[in-house]
């Protein structure tokens, strides 16, 4: 994945504040990339309690979980997967880079 060079801007357009630091100090995630990264806490919660409906609907007549083997990692994975899923594409979408003046109040996101 090529990434574009993130913007630079050296100073204040209005009181000629001079911004320390590298660019990446400014980078933040965009308002879709938050939303997923939401999302990925929110998606935990439901999938565990389908997980668990899962479980507790496909017991035999004892009363007896179904026996199928790596049973504790397909759980995990099934509960963690959308989580992990949304965050890694959350990581993926294109950051933004926003200066802030502290003297004036001056902002650009871009």
């Amino acid at each position: 994945m090529i990434r574009a060079s993130p913007p630079r801007i050296a100073r204040c357009p209005h009181c000629e504040f001079k911004f320390r630091g590298r660019a990446e100090d400014h980078e933040h995630l965009s308002p879709f990339g938050r939303r997923l990264q939401l999302a990925g806490y929110w998606a935990f919660f439901p999938v565990m309690l389908a997980v668990a409906a899962f479980i507790a609907l496909t017991r035999d007549e004892n009363g007896m979980m179904l026996e199928f083997t790596g049973r504790a990692n397909i759980i995990a994975l099934a509960i963690f997967s959308p989580s992990i899923i949304l965050f890694v594409w959350s990581m993926l979408v294109p950051k933004q880079y926003t200066y802030r003046c502290p003297q004036c109040h001056w902002q650009k996101t871009a």
